[in-house]
């Protein structure tokens, strides 16, 4: 799929607080979400309203990116000790994270910047049965896409 717009490094410029993830697809060093909307904040540079808006269809492109880890939990409280990993070796297949992923509703994203020319960061949510889930991405860089804005984000007010 083409976007409109495109780019880069500009994670700090959107909200992904209830986006579902429709896709996750892992790809030798790349891992790509789909989702059906993300929201922009009013500060993004491609941003041209005054007021956070929400996209149409849209993705994240992780690149030079592995998982670090992954696991789904028991309840809706993500909670690293009581957790079935995806993975017992540490490396999830395509297919494994295609499932963990699938209609995931993102509650945080946390940001670890630590690490030397590199960013690493954790998305915590709920699987469509309301079990949590969490996986951590290691990157080098991040292009975020979409083709329109919508309307606006609730609330309209984010990012100023």
């Amino acid at each position: 799929m083409f976007y409109k717009y495109i780019s880069l490094n500009a994670f700090e410029h959107i909200a992904l607080h209830d986006c579902v993830i429709d896709e996750g697809i892992l790809l030798n060093d790349k891992v790509k979400l789909k989702f059906d909307n993300i929201n922009v904040l009013f500060s993004h540079p491609l941003n041209y309203f005054n007021r956070s808006k929400r996209t149409g269809k849209a993705a994240i492109i992780f690149e030079k990116c592995t998982v670090q880890k992954s696991f789904a939990s028991d309840g809706s409280n993500v909670n690293e000790k009581k957790v079935t990993n995806v993975s017992d070796d540490g490396i999830i297949m395509e297919s494994e994270f295609n499932t963990l992923t699938k209609d995931m509703e993102i509650l945080q994203v946390k940001i670890d910047t630590s690490i030397e020319n590199m960013l690493q960061y954790k998305f915590i949510g709920l699987n469509y049965d309301g079990s949590g889930v969490q996986f951590v991405l290691k990157f080098e860089k991040l292009i975020i896409c979409w083709n329109r804005f919508e309307e606006d984000a609730w609330p309209a007010s984010w990012g100023r």
